[in-house]
């Protein structure tokens, strides 16, 4: 058997035609490994999907900014070019066709889309990004994201590096100038104010073990322990890039897990 996906668009004045954006075929023998989609398919249709819906929105937004702000009238088209948008489901050559501007405006070429899409990347992105590479290396983030989403393939560790600089800068900027003292008010208010929490110390080291089933192998450990002024003292410890022992052989090398 074989399936097709296709995709209808439907404009303000509600025509459209279907278009087919994907096929894969099945045997008719069913098993378990033919059961529904596979994850390259899954992700082949999302990037097809994807590009279809980017290319109409585009297609239509262009033909929708083609009229002069000032008069109306159509304006000359000059050339068709494309901008390059990375979003969760692949990179898109988006159309961005210039125009000529008219008389009654400013002389000059205009093109719209490039003001309406200031950003390279979609929101969705960087957020994924920023919270999968605040959690593990650069490079196991773009592994991760390739792994369930069809991003492009130049996308490399100094690519989401650059893309978390650039959210926390921005996030930064957000924040305004720094405070010295956030508290307001008289005295009065801020001796009525409760005591803060004891401090915590904690301390952090790492180093290198070898690997006891393939000996020319090691892996990293990362252990710490914090230790309160009042209450109790915890230990942790990570083990990053590598099958995570079990938490009985964490126990044994490095002590209880409080």
């Amino acid at each position: 058997m074989r399936f097709h996906l296709q995709l209808v668009a439907e404009t303000t004045d509600g025509h459209g035609e279907p278009r087919t954006v994907a096929s894969f075929e099945r045997s008719d023998a069913l098993s378990i490994d033919t059961l529904g989609l596979s994850l390259d398919e899954a992700k082949s249709m999302l990037a097809a999907v994807q590009l279809v819906v980017t290319d109409t929105q585009a297609h239509v937004e262009a033909s929708r900014q083609r009229a002069c702000p000032c008069c109306g009238n159509a304006r000359q088209l000059t050339d068709r070019r494309t901008i390059k948008v990375r979003t969760l489901f692949g990179k898109m050559s988006v159309p961005n066709p210039r125009y000529r501007r008219c008389e009654c405006e400013f002389p000059g070429l205009a093109a719209p889309l490039v003001s309406i899409l200031p950003e390279r990347v979609t929101p969705e992105l960087l957020e994924l990004e920023a919270k999968w590479a605040s959690l593990m290396a650069y490079g196991v983030t773009v592994k991760l994201l390739r792994d369930v989403l069809p991003i492009d393939i130049a996308t490399n560790a100094q690519t989401v590096r650059n893309d978390v600089l650039g959210v926390a800068k921005r996030l930064e900027s957000e924040l305004g100038p720094e405070k010295f003292f956030f508290a307001s008010g008289c005295q009065g208010d801020l001796d009525a104010m409760p005591l803060p929490d004891p401090p915590i110390t904690v301390g952090i080291d790492g180093g290198y073990i070898r690997d006891r089933t393939d000996r020319p192998n090691n892996f990293e450990v990362i252990v710490g322990k914090s230790v309160p002024e009042e209450g109790t003292v915890r230990r942790f410890g990570f083990v990053s890039c590598f099958q995570m022992p079990s938490v009985l052989q964490l126990q044994t090398t490095f002590g209880t897990f409080a």
